[in-house]
C-alpha cells in the first residue's frame, strides 16, 4: 500500500488556474483538481491485476493563510480534508 498528500488547486474546466493575484473572486474557479504526491513510488508488474485507490475524507478541515494582509487571496493553503491510497493487487 502507497499512501501520500494530496495538493488541491482551483481551476476551471480546461484545469486553468487565476494568476497570482487576480481579484476576488477569480475566474478560473469551476473545478477542484487534486495532485497525489506519493509517500512511496508503486510499481505494476505482469502479475498486477488490480489497482485500488482509496480515497478518504478526515473531516479536519483545511486552512487558508494571507502573508500578504489582503485575505481574500490566499498564499499558502494546509490540512486539506482528504488524503488517498493506492493499493497494488497481484497474483501470486
Amino acid at each position: 500500500m502507497t499512501g501520500g498528500t494530496i495538493d488541491g488547486f482551483i481551476t476551471n474546466s480546461a484545469k486553468l488556474r487565476s494568476a497570482a493575484g487576480t481579484a476576488d473572486p477569480c475566474t478560473l474557479r469551476t473545478h477542484v483538481v487534486g495532485v497525489m504526491n506519493l509517500a512511496t513510488p508503486f510499481v505494476i508488474t505482469p502479475q498486477t491485476y488490480g489497482l485500488n485507490f482509496q480515497f478518504r475524507l478526515t473531516g479536519q478541515g483545511t486552512q487558508f493563510m494571507s502573508n500578504n494582509g489582503n485575505d481574500a487571496i490566499p498564499e499558502e493553503y494546509g490540512s486539506a480534508p482528504f488524503s488517498g491510497l493506492f493499493t497494488v493487487l497481484n497474483a501470486d
